[in-house]
C-alpha cells in the first residue's frame, strides 16, 4: 500500500498524535482482514523514523490477526544537489526490526532522467553492506527490478517486457541494419541495447538471464531474500531463474 496524496499537516498529526497514528494503524488492518489478505506492503515516502508511531502500533495489530509487515525503504544514494540523501540508519533498522517483518529495499531506478544502468551491482551491494552488521539484516528484501529503462536524447521512459521487444524490432545499428546482440556492462552487470531510432541515439538498460543470476548470487552472498517489482513487467523466462 501506498500513502499517496498525504499533506504535510497528515504527517505532523501522525507523528505527534498517538490517535492519529493509532486510527489509521486500525483501518488498515480492519481492510486486510476484509480483503483476506496475509499481510499489509507499506511504502509512505516518507522516512520511517517520522512514521514510528504508525508502524509500530500497525504491526502490532497485524501481528495479533496473524499477519506480516513489510516496510519498504529508500536506498543509499549520493548527495543530490548538495542535499543529503534520505535513509535508514542503522539504528533506526535496528529499532523498527523489533516490530517489522520484512524490509523491501528499493535498490532500482539508479538511473532515471540520465541514460545509466537501473541497478549497478556495486551500489546493491553498498545497500547490503549498510545493514549487513545488523542482527536482523536477514530481515531484508533486495529490490529486483523487472522492468527496464528506455532513453533518448530528450526523454527517459520506463518500459516493461512486451515494450521491450518491439523497440528491440525497430532499433538499428549506425549502417541502419537491425541490431544482433547487446553489450554486457562489466562493471555495472547489466546488458544494454546501444543503437539508433530515426535518426537519434538510443541505449535500453533491461534486465537479462545474465544480470539477474548476478543479483541472485549478491542476494545469497548477504542472505538475503528478494522484492520484486514488479511481477508481469518482465519477459517469461525471468521466472525461470528466480
Amino acid at each position: 500500500m501506498q500513502l499517496q496524496f498525504i499533506t504535510q499537516e497528515d504527517i505532523i498529526n501522525l507523528v505527534q498524535d498517538p490517535n492519529e497514528a493509532a486510527a489509521l494503524a486500525n483501518a488498515l488492518t480492519q481492510e486486510c482482514i476484509a480483503q483476506k489478505f496475509n499481510g499489509l506492503t507499506l511504502e509512505t515516502g516518507v522516512p520511517p523514523h517520522l512514521l514510528r508511531l504508525l508502524i509500530v502500533d500497525l504491526a502490532k495489530k497485524l501481528h495479533d490477526e496473524s499477519m506480516e509487515l513489510i516496510l519498504v525503504i529508500p536506498p543509499i544514494r549520493e548527495m543530490v544537489n548538495n542535499n543529503p540523501p534520505i535513509h535508514m540508519s542503522k539504528e533506526e533498522f535496528d529499532h523498527l526490526s523489533q516490530h517489522v517483518d520484512r524490509f523491501s529495499i528499493m535498490t532500482y531506478d539508479f538511473s532515471t532522467s540520465k541514460s545509466g544502468p537501473n541497478a549497478p551491482i556495486d551500489w546493491l551491494r553498498d545497500n547490503l553492506e549498510h545493514f549487513g552488521s545488523t542482527p536482523n539484516a536477514h530481515k531484508l528484501l533486495m529490490g529486483l527490478n523487472l522492468y527496464g529503462m528506455y532513453f533518448t536524447p530528450v526523454k527517459a521512459e520506463p518500459i516493461t517486457g512486451s515494450v521491450y521487444l518491439e523497440r528491440l524490432r525497430t532499433c538499428e545499428d549506425e549502417e541502419g541494419e537491425p541490431i544482433h546482440k547487446l553489450v554486457w556492462d562489466k562493471i555495472n552487470q547489466e546488458h544494454v541495447a546501444e543503437c539508433f531510432n530515426d535518426g537519434d541515439e538510443i541505449e535500453i538498460w533491461y534486465p537479462s538471464k545474465r544480470s539477474i543470476h548476478d543479483r541472485l548470487e549478491l542476494a545469497k552472498e548477504y542472505g538475503v531474500g528478494l522484492s520484486l517489482w514488479e511481477v508481469g513487467q518482465g519477459l517469461d523466462y525471468f521466472y525461470d531463474r528466480l
